[in-house]
């Protein structure tokens, strides 16, 4: 899949525009769900942790998750909304 631009051809594939698609980290996800839905619901503050080809590491703090390279802000939408930060912040 080197190379290939999966959002677009899943977006043409569904019919729909890429912007309506949202590819995200497995580490994030896995976080949003602990989160949202399982065991770390009543937590303002989460760190979540994912082993598998490497370590995924993300964080759940007043509402926005953080990754290495984006931070999610989830206190303005229900659906995660990605907003990249140059520092990581």
């Amino acid at each position: 899949m080197y190379g290939l631009n999966v959002k677009e051809l899943l977006a043409k594939a569904l019919k729909t525009n890429p912007s309506q698609i949202l590819l995200m980290n497995d580490a994030a996800c896995f976080l949003l769900r602990e989160v949202f839905g399982v065991s770390a619901k009543k937590y303002h503050s989460v760190l979540g942790l994912t082993l598998g080809t490497d370590l995924g590491t993300s964080v759940f703090k007043d509402h926005n998750v953080f990754m290495p390279s984006y931070r999610i802000d989830l206190s303005k939408t229900e659906l995660p909304r990605v907003i990249y930060a140059a520092d990581g912040s």
